[in-house]
């Protein structure tokens, strides 16, 4: 019997031990790997969650008052997460809507561990007071976090330098999340602070609150202030006006709301003052608009979720797959080229899991309210011995309400990571605790909890082997081969291909690091004629074969990211010169390009290179007729993508820096006759250039930016007019230039 207790007492610190850990690991990041933010903390989650649940398990088995508990919250997050599943499994890529990828480690995989730690937070901690235990353990985390972000505010920059400059990053690695992160650790030491009686800890909680209200701040992130801004305002509303029956308090939240008001309109009616220009905090909060970039960007993109969505109404396009809804539908109104994410809750749930998933999430955000609320109305006044006043009985489903509504402001504006999905999920299995319960016999029974203890024992470590173990070690080997800048050639590719022989997590990010490896040494070889020798010769084009097996895989693999195929097209157009065929395959890749994003300039630039490479192929082979041809389809592709550029002066500058280029092609006077003579649009180069003359004129620009734009446009002039001497219409346009 001893040793029976013995063995629950040990389960018990373990399941403890792992949560710790699992709050902890958010300081954790070992420099040796890919995403070194990301991976490591999500590796460690994994792991820890894993023997957590096994450990509860086992703890069921040996203790019969312990069992799985089903109650509302975990309903509603198995339900969403089966949704999802059959969203993926319709969808268009499903491995990467499981495994997610380094980057953001955001898969199916990991909602199945978000699911499984949820189920042990709400059966193993049933009190309020180890509730308290569990939200202390948090705090001490994130109190670190802030920490850290507080040395890096003060450059000390003793543990890490923030990598998002100026912004605080902490030990996350993206202010943006910290953020979020502090939202749940300013609103959790504000309720500890009331929950807890003793002085000391009360001053304890109000640093915790002090300073990560000022950590927020420092992030410079617009979705945590305006998360911060409503959250706090209501709560000081709350405790103003209800908590604390004080007219002199009520006065004092009508001064300080007045005093806000009138300060935040004169933040916008003053945003360009010195005062507000000086401050990297207040002229990013007063320079929120529809018209700013980051707005911009935004509302672009959220057209572009909401387009998607049209297409796929019911299941959305599976977890991770919103960056197929982006190329589609790209444009560049959007000036990030590349999204994975529709950086809105709303947007974003409803393209990876349809409106049944969207309305699937906000109900786990949601319903479980009902609970607690419910809770307080009825059963709480009924076991309190005590007549609170009807404001403060209500004032832990009101701080937890606050909460959430702060976190859904935030997310608006971003999105999802796994440092703030864990105090989501602890909030939600806390707000849990008050839901509504389901019971199944069969859970609290003897031969059930012996078969799945053992079932998920021996699945231990198949689970953590083909799960952590396996992609971490391709990571780490990965940076490994990578970083080695003194490594042979033949042994750098040897390990490259083992690694991605192995078939884990994260090949589709290696394939494009290994065909940018490769890049590097056929430009060095490009640039140095002296070690162009048969050997070398030799070995790259065997290294560009094994280069083109791997984006080959990577397009069956995926063949539905417009990136792969712009990948393959960059690799043909550099390796052409082992294997002229290969620009021929450029060709053929584009037409798949460019049904994935028609809309994209970068995908007509590319190809344009191709036709370049193509016609200066032929020239030197003496078919100067195809040379001639090639060029006018090379100027006609560059034009069609930069005429996409709905920014007029990145327009100009592309279109004429590519000219440029051509002007400096072999035999260039033949070029420029190919060219003044062919159709590359609609009024032919004659109208090219007149474009380019009107949107020049029509921008905006100083003296000192618009000369040299008209100096670069008088050469591609002068040697057009080389080309076709007599033409008029050039010189009419060479003489406007002057």
């Amino acid at each position: 019997m001893e040793q029976k207790q013995w063995i629950a007492r040990s389960l018990e610190w373990l399941i403890w031990g792992c949560l710790g850990v699992i709050f902890f690991s958010v300081l954790y990041i070992d420099g040796r790997l890919f995403f070194p933010f990301i991976t490591s903390k999500t590796a460690v989650f994994l792991a820890a969650t894993e023997i957590m649940f096994v450990a509860f398990l086992f703890l069921s088995w040996m203790d019969k008052k312990y069992r799985l508990h089903i109650n509302s919250v975990v309903v509603l997050a198995g339900a969403y997460l089966l949704i999802l599943t059959v969203a993926s499994l319709f969808g268009n890529d499903f491995y990467r809507s499981f495994w997610s990828n380094n980057e953001r480690s955001d898969g199916i995989l990991l909602l199945i561990h978000l699911f499984l730690f949820i189920l042990v937070l709400t059966s193993r901690f049933r009190s309020i007071k180890e509730w308290l235990v569990v939200f202390d353990i948090f705090l001490a985390a994130s109190l670190c976090v802030s920490l850290v972000a507080l040395d890096q505010y003060f450059g000390g920059n003793h543990f890490i330098a923030s990598s998002n400059g100026a912004r605080l990053a902490s030990t996350i690695g993206n202010a943006g999340y910290v953020g979020g992160y502090m939202v749940f650790g300013v609103f959790l030491s504000l309720f500890m602070f009331f929950k807890r009686n003793n002085n000391w800890l009360k001053a304890y909680y109000a640093f915790i609150f002090l300073l990560e209200l000022f950590i927020a701040v420092q992030t410079q992130t617009r979705g945590a202030y305006l998360a911060l801004a409503v959250g706090l305002g209501v709560s000081f509303a709350y405790f103003t006006l209800f908590y604390y029956n004080d007219k002199r308090l009520k006065i004092l939240f009508a001064t300080v709301l007045t005093i806000s008001v009138v300060g935040v309109l004169g933040l916008f009616v003053f945003k360009d003052s010195g005062f507000v220009r000086s401050s990297s905090i207040l002229s990013r909060v007063a320079s929120i608009s529809l018209t700013e970039v980051t707005a911009n960007n935004r509302l672009a993109t959220w057209a572009m979720g909401w387009s998607g969505l049209r297409e796929r109404p019911l299941f959305g396009y599976g977890q991770e797959n919103f960056y197929q809804v982006f190329d589609k539908y790209y444009t560049t109104k959007n000036t990030e080229q590349w999204f994975d994410r529709c950086h809105n809750m709303i947007c974003d749930r409803a393209i990876t899991g349809g409106i049944i998933g969207l309305v699937s999430y906000l109900a786990l955000l949601l319903v479980p309210f009902w609970g607690i609320w419910k809770y307080y109305r009825k059963e709480y006044v009924e076991k309190s011995e005590m007549k609170e006043n009807l404001s403060r009985r209500y004032f832990t489903p009101i701080i937890f309400s606050i909460l959430i509504l702060a976190y859904i402001i935030q997310n608006m504006f971003i999105f999802e990571a796994l440092a703030t999905y864990v105090p989501l999920v602890m909030v939600l299995s806390f707000v849990g605790l008050y839901g509504k319960k389901f019971d199944f016999s069969f859970l609290g029974s003897g031969s059930f909890k012996r078969v799945s203890s053992v079932l998920f024992l021996v699945a231990l470590p198949f689970s953590i082997s083909a799960f952590i173990i396996v992609p971490i070690g391709a990571n780490a080997d990965f940076i490994k081969t990578l970083s080695k800048s003194n490594l042979p050639l033949d042994s750098r590719i040897a390990s490259f291909e083992e690694i991605m022989a192995r078939g884990t997590l994260g090949n589709q990010e290696y394939r494009r690091q290994y065909a940018t490896v490769f890049d590097g040494y056929v430009s060095q070889f490009m640039n140095n004629p002296q070690i162009r020798t048969e050997e070398n010769v030799k070995a790259l084009s065997d290294f560009s074969d094994k280069i083109e097996s791997q984006l080959q895989k990577q397009i069956e693999e995926n063949p539905h990211s417009v990136a792969n195929y712009l990948a393959l097209m960059r690799f043909y157009n550099t390796a052409y010169v082992f294997k002229p065929e290969r620009l021929d395959k450029s060709l053929a890749a584009f037409q798949k390009a460019v049904e994935l994003s028609p809309n994209r300039p970068q995908i007509y630039y590319e190809v344009a290179s191709t036709y370049y490479y193509l016609a200066n192929y032929y020239l030197t082979n003496k078919k100067d007729d195809l040379a001639a041809q090639n060029y006018r389809e090379s100027l006609t592709y560059f034009y069609r993508g930069a005429a996409l550029n709905q920014n007029k002066l990145d327009f100009f500058d592309q279109l004429a820096g590519f000219m440029v280029s051509l002007s400096a092609a072999p035999n260039s006077t033949e070029v420029a006759k190919a060219l003044v003579t062919s159709k590359v649009a609609d009024d032919g180069i004659v109208g090219i250039i007149r474009e380019a003359v009107i949107v020049l004129e029509g921008i905006n620009l100083s003296k000192e930016d618009s000369a040299p734009r008209k100096d670069q446009l008088r050469s591609v002039l002068n040697w057009l007019i080389l080309g076709d001497p007599k033409n008029k219409d050039l010189q009419e346009q060479a003489k406007y230039l002057k």
